[in-house]
């Protein structure tokens, strides 16, 4: 187990100052599992809001709780816009198999102040869990099998099994959960009702993924979910912590119509530094300026025909930057000699400190 300090540490992590591809291509993953899971359901077991709905377990906590969703969910019942046949609503069952009442985004927020009110110590880390849990930096490709069982609206009963399921799980390290359950053993949801730690962040993971999957079937984009979502809490977060004022916290959740955008030059104040958010390319030119080394921004070079975007070139070295490399990309490019880097791998200081030194800095 971890000191608070060690577990400050390990929740330690550097970003880009703009949504990585990483981010973005777990989130349409689990997007698409999510839904096709629903759908394949709703049409195998004749689903249907209220009348008979799949309860399907993903997570099981060190207290014995269990995490899942349930649906089809209210808004798969609902006409015109407001519509989402995917929706659905995250569960947690307690260890004596008792399955609390649906908790809601604004149910998160008192969550918050009480810890801030019983836990305050712990904000620091849980901003920084906000924001990985929005960026998924936390979330694995996994395949497993799931438990769910069908009920009627009598909660009956009717069936249940096992689905096979591939998606980016949200899979902590074992002693951070260790960790995070000895400093916050339990939340009290109401006078009689107490839930785990750890059955908080599975919870708010399932809540973020609703959003995911609501808004893109909606927007056809990413533009809004788990990420302005998180962002809203890690805004509560650095409000408790004073680096928010109460005006601007409310002004961010009024004009963003119930959530509240955390700005990128915030995040950093707003984690207490446990978060560093880097812009590679722009660290990189300032570097090439001071040195009075030329380079190209935004570039193409042609091999064989095929015009690929560079981000920045350094002719006279032959280095080419990507903003992001493909396989295909780097071995055209290397083919005819240049040697190939990429602004996301750069987030790594490893990997920008090996760029640097290739370019003589």
């Amino acid at each position: 187990m971890f000191t608070l300090p060690q577990l400050e540490n390990q929740m330690r992590t550097t970003y880009p100052s703009k949504v990585s591809s990483e981010t973005q291509s777990k989130r349409l993953t689990n997007i698409s599992t999510i839904q096709n899971t629903i759908a394949a359901a709703i049409k195998a077991n004749n689903l249907k809001y209220q009348e008979k709905e799949e309860l399907l377990i993903f997570f099981h906590t060190s207290a014995g709780e269990k995490i899942g969703i349930q649906y089809p969910g209210k808004e798969s019942a609902e006409s015109g816009n407001k519509r989402c046949p995917y929706d659905f609503r995250p569960k947690i069952i307690t260890s004596d198999g008792f399955i609390l009442k649906d908790l809601v985004f604004a149910d998160m927020w008192s969550l918050v102040e009480q810890l801030n009110t019983t836990h305050h110590n712990m904000l620091k880390t849980l901003s920084s869990l906000f924001f990985q849990l929005g960026r998924m930096t936390n979330h694995q490709l996994t395949e497993e099998e799931y438990d769910y069982s069908v009920y009627d609206n009598n909660n009956h009963l009717v069936t249940n099994g096992k689905r096979t399921i591939k998606w980016n799980k949200l899979s902590l390290d074992q002693e951070i959960i260790e960790t995070l359950n000895f400093f916050i053993p339990s939340i009290s949801i109401d006078e009689n009702t107490t839930l785990s730690f750890e059955a908080f962040i599975y919870f708010f993971d399932m809540i973020l993924q609703n959003e995911d999957s609501k808004y893109h079937y909606k927007k056809n984009d990413l533009s809004s979910g788990r990420i302005t979502t998180s962002d809203s809490m890690l805004l509560l977060v650095s409000y408790f912590n004073g680096h928010t004022t109460l005006s601007t916290l409310l002004q961010r959740f009024v004009s963003g119509f119930g959530v509240g955008k955390c700005q990128t030059n915030e995040i950093e104040p707003a984690t207490e530094g446990l978060i560093k958010i880097v812009n590679r390319k722009k660290e990189l030119c300032n570097l090439l300026v001071s040195m009075e080394i030329s380079y190209r921004e935004n570039s193409i070079i042609s091999v064989s025909g095929t015009k690929y975007n560079i981000s920045l070139k350094l002719p006279s070295q032959k280095i080419a930057i990507l903003s992001i490399s493909t396989p295909s990309t780097e071995a055209a490019l290397t083919k005819k000699g240049w040697r190939v880097f990429n602004f996301e791998d750069s987030v790594s200081e490893t990997y920008f400190s090996n760029l640097k030194s290739a370019i003589g800095i």
